[in-house]
């Protein structure tokens, strides 16, 4: 009985954490997942040409891009690559709450 209690008990919390795990972060345009990486998708509502890389706003989340040449006001899709927190770009002189690094889709 006991046994069976503490397995129950167990799947409980994995569904809980399965759960918390499927939400998108706050400020996120839309996300969406393809196998185990995550699709953002927005409108670009800022960017920044810094070579290598291409900064871009969609929504309140800061993405990384190698230059694909993509615009103010588009709407874009990124799969994301990495990211990383409190992210310092020298060539910015800026410090990024969270940056994510991505690739576009086309």
């Amino acid at each position: 009985m006991r046994l069976g209690v503490l397995f129950l008990w167990g799947l409980s919390l994995h569904a809980a954490e399965a759960q918390k795990a499927t939400v998108p972060p706050k400020g996120l345009a839309g996300a969406s997942k393809i196998g185990a990486q995550k699709v953002h998708e927005g409108v670009v509502s800022e960017r920044i040409q810094k070579d290598p890389f291409l900064y871009l706003r969609i929504g309140e989340q800061w993405f990384a891009i190698v230059d694909e040449k993509t615009e103010k006001g588009i709407k874009i899709k990124l799969l994301e690559q990495s990211r990383l927190s409190n992210f310092y770009s020298k060539q910015l002189n800026k410090t990024f709450k969270v940056l994510i690094f991505a690739k576009m889709i086309k």
